[in-house]
């Protein structure tokens, strides 16, 4: 901080080890549970002998990622120096060294809940309870979002989403939106309006069975939800050189969130290799694109 400048009343320079007295937590913290005492003993003595390596990640004031490492080091006794002024956290010091230090999140971020979700799936090996668990924090946390962003996020089919959902509404555990939010920001409406299929000659109200029931008829009769026929057809809709260029700019998004939740705890030379990969994929979606700009003008 610079000489002269005054602190807000909430502002402060501390030393600890306890960091719960300091940092409040996210809720989207909590989507994925904390480690064991054994585990953290484990990675408090990586730790102290290696240092921190990956940023403590912070949004909207609040520790969104980093929970179990600073466990962890106050497992070990291991105290740092942190600064907070003006509604930012920055570390001034560790008792082992650290490279990783803290990281604030943006608006150019993902949505807080996708970044926490996507940083630790690659770290965890979860049981179907526990992905079962998260599915249903998710819900709770975001009943607006559609079940294919949730199931994108948790890394499962949509229509494992869409029965955990079904279940938490019919408990009352989360409301009934009749419009729900797509990947793209869309608002989409939950399902088609037509409340019955025929299903050997016969009107079923579908509205009033199980979300199995819902699945066995809608295969039978060919109806699907309005966010499943919408991304059926807008893929069929495409050229050829249209779904590459669409697969090739999916894939890039993907690889450039990588990059940047994990380029931080890469070392000098696998930063430098990620940088590579990302550049070619780079040069093979802006090919992809142009081909079929192409394709469209010939057409």
């Amino acid at each position: 901080m610079q000489a002269g400048t005054a602190r807000r009343a909430d502002d402060f320079t501390v030393t600890t080890t306890n960091w719960r007295d300091i940092l409040p937590v996210h809720p989207a913290a909590d989507l994925f549970p904390l480690m064991s005492e054994s585990e953290l003993r484990e990675l408090g003595e990586d730790i102290e002998t290696n240092g921190l390596q990956s940023p403590i990640i912070i949004h909207d004031g609040r520790l969104l990622d980093g929970r179990n490492r600073l466990d962890a080091m106050a497992l070990m006794g291991l105290s740092f120096e942190i600064e907070k002024y003006k509604q930012k956290y920055k570390l001034l010091g560790f008792q082992v060294p650290f490279t990783g230090g803290i990281r604030h999140l943006t608006d150019a971020d993902p949505d807080p809940y996708a970044y926490v979700v996507s940083a630790n799936l690659h770290r965890r090996h979860l049981t179907a309870e526990q992905k079962r668990d998260l599915i249903e924090k998710l819900l709770k946390a975001k009943p607006e979002a559609s079940d294919r962003t949730i199931a994108k996020q948790a890394k499962v089919d949509h229509k494992t989403v869409g029965n955990a959902r079904a279940e938490l509404e019919g408990r009352g555990d989360i409301p009934h939106v009749e419009n729900r939010t797509d990947s793209k920001g869309r608002q989409q409406p939950a399902t088609k309006p037509k409340a019955t299929s025929k299903l050997n000659g016969q009107d079923i109200d579908v509205s009033k069975l199980g979300p199995k029931a819902q699945e066995a008829i809608a295969a039978q009769t060919g109806d699907v939800d309005i966010e499943t026929r919408n991304a059926e057809m807008a893929v069929l809709d495409l050229t050829p050189e249209q779904r590459e260029a669409k697969k090739s700019a999916e894939a890039l998004s993907e690889f450039k969130f990588a990059c940047n939740t994990y380029l931080p705890r890469l070392n000098k030379a696998d930063a430098a290799q990620a940088r590579v990969f990302f550049n070619e994929w780079t040069a093979k979606a802006v090919k992809a694109e142009a081909k079929a700009k192409a394709s469209e003008t010939a057409a």
